[in-house]
């Protein structure tokens, strides 16, 4: 399996640099974490780049979108992933237009890990193990949009309103679904507490009402999205819903667990830790709205928030709590994403990316 023979090699690499752990400046600033970071880069480019029908979207992509955006047809894709359409074209085709889209997706994704995860070999396990790798390899404009996410979180830590927003409105020009992304700057400093998760609890039913009847209506405008109501696609999406539902209430459950034990998570970690679990439930909240309406494609509004993981895991289990537990905790929890990746990505082949084929 060369996803994760790549990924072992990745790992291995950020594990040597001794380096994982950006607690430090000097550690951050460590020239070999750099330097294996660049090899990761190369390695995980190599693999997205030159890869042949690989992924459910592959001939999607290929067929139907390329074509469509280079023939000048209006209102396919977003300004900015047109315009990446036409520059990967122009440098070698349609391989050139994945290489382009992946350079972007992995720049982000890997100085959002560099600058925020707490341990960045952790960070790139999960990488794999979340399955957003080869999510990426379909949901390309999605991904972009999720990897500047992840990089532009520090300026939600850094109240850098100005810069977040920028980043936000660059992301939306490659894709629609950024604008999700928007109201997460403003929950940085709401203070999470008992009475608001029973609020929150309460709200699901109505909201998830008031949120189908806003789908249908956009819908109904929103052409582009009308075929996903009863598709195929969707009840393959919908299908995936129970293991996705297991995996992110222990997640949110360990979350809950972590700051109950932790003796060090007070002012700006806990306004982090807050925005990491509310992320979370808004993860939750997205699940059982579509196992209650079936919504369209809702691995795509959930890769949204889930994602995060890759950084908010790493920042839970750097907190300061019992040892032992923690190492328990560590390997049970890499254990629940094997079992969940092994299930989805490759037993199921949701994503279309096994086995794996190249042109060459």
């Amino acid at each position: 399996m060369i996803y994760l023979f790549i990924f072992l090699i990745c790992c291995i690499l950020l594990a040597l640099s001794k380096s994982s752990v950006n607690a430090e400046i000097t550690e951050k600033n460590n020239s070999l974490t750099k330097f294996s970071l660049f090899i990761t880069f190369f390695l995980l480019w190599g693999l997205a780049a030159f890869r042949y029908n690989v992924g459910t979207d592959y001939k999607v992509y290929s067929l139907v979108h390329f074509p469509r955006v280079l023939a000048g047809e209006s209102g396919v894709w977003e300004p900015l992933s047109t315009l990446l359409v036409y520059i990967g074209n122009f440098i070698y085709g349609y391989v050139g237009i994945f290489a382009l889209i992946h350079l972007i997706i992995l720049s982000f994704l890997l100085v959002a890990i560099y600058d925020s995860s707490e341990n960045i070999t952790f960070s790139m396990s999960l990488l794999f193990l979340t399955g957003f790798f080869n999510i990426s390899l379909n949901l390309m404009r999605q991904s972009i949009v999720i990897a500047i996410f992840l990089f532009s979180i520090q300026y939600i830590f850094k109240r850098d309103f100005k810069k977040y927003l920028l980043f936000m409105i660059i992301a939306f020009l490659f894709h629609k679904t950024a604008v999700f992304y928007f109201p997460m700057y403003f929950l940085y400093n709401l203070k999470f507490n008992t009475k608001r998760l029973c609020f929150i609890a309460i709200m699901i039913l109505p909201v998830s009402y008031l949120l189908n009847f806003l789908l249908n209506f956009l819908t109904q405008y929103f052409d582009v999205y009308r075929n996903y109501w009863g598709s195929v696609e969707m009840l393959a999406s919908n299908s995936t819903s129970g293991t996705l539902t297991i995996l992110n209430i222990y997640i949110l459950l360990m979350f809950f667990l972590i700051r109950s034990l932790a003796r060090n998570i007070t002012g700006e970690i806990k306004k982090k830790s807050d925005l990491y679990i509310y992320i979370q439930l808004i993860s939750l909240v997205v699940i059982i709205f579509s196992n209650n309406f079936y919504l369209p494609n809702f691995d795509r509004i959930l890769l949204l928030f889930t994602a995060t993981q890759i950084i908010s895991i790493p920042f839970f289990f750097k907190q300061k709590f019992n040892t032992y537990f923690k190492v328990l905790l560590f390997i049970f929890t890499i254990i629940i994403y094997c079992i969940a990746f092994y299930q989805l990505y490759y037993l199921k082949n949701t994503t279309g990316t096994f086995p794996y084929q190249t042109f060459f």
